[in-house]
């Protein structure tokens, strides 16, 4: 989980970077930022009157603009969607409203074709799909699911759980 400020210069650094993932607090911290400095600027503006400080609140929001695209783009990537979906940007309030519901999706754990999951090791990863897939009623995520997911061999993704996890999936083997 980021920071507000290692999430500030984590956006800048990557600004024109629209490849890899991005984590909802790294989005959401720039996103934070950004509106900040948008709206001061702006009501400092309206206040004072001043027709200068209207070029530097178009110049400050042109600057905010271009890592807002980069971290968007990768938050979609994070929870497996392509950029294409960015494009709802484009339609006023329903397509902001749907944006902002994907954007707040959780992070699509293991590998995608964006990149990997940075926030976890492949064990952590395992044994969290593992124990939503005992949640769930062992309907989703067996061994060979989490080793796709993963991009690892069955016996690797296996050798990830806890001993208690492993003790469980070889009953359940034996069962079946």
């Amino acid at each position: 989980m980021a920071g507000f400020l290692p999430a500030i210069a984590q956006a800048f650094r990557r600004c024109w970077d629209f490849d890899g993932r991005a984590t909802r607090s790294e989005f959401w911290f720039y996103f934070l930022f950004a509106e900040l400095c948008a709206w001061s600027l702006i009501m400092l503006t309206v206040v004072t009157r001043a027709k200068a400080l209207g070029v530097v609140t178009l110049i400050v929001n042109t600057v905010l603009l271009f890592p807002m695209c980069s971290v968007c783009t990768r938050r979609l990537h994070d929870s497996g969607l392509a950029l294409g979906w960015r494009r709802l940007a484009l339609l006023p309030i329903l397509g902001w409203l749907i944006l902002a519901v994907l954007l707040c999706r959780p992070s699509y754990m293991g590998v995608n074709r964006y990149g990997s999951w940075e926030s976890a090791t492949e064990q952590q990863i395992a044994r969290r799909l593992y124990e939503r897939r005992r949640k769930d009623g062992g309907r989703a995520h067996t061994i060979a699911d989490i080793a796709a997911r993963l991009g690892v061999s069955r016996a690797t993704a296996f050798s990830y759980l806890d001993p208690d996890q492993q003790r469980q999936v070889r009953v359940e083997r034996d069962a079946s």
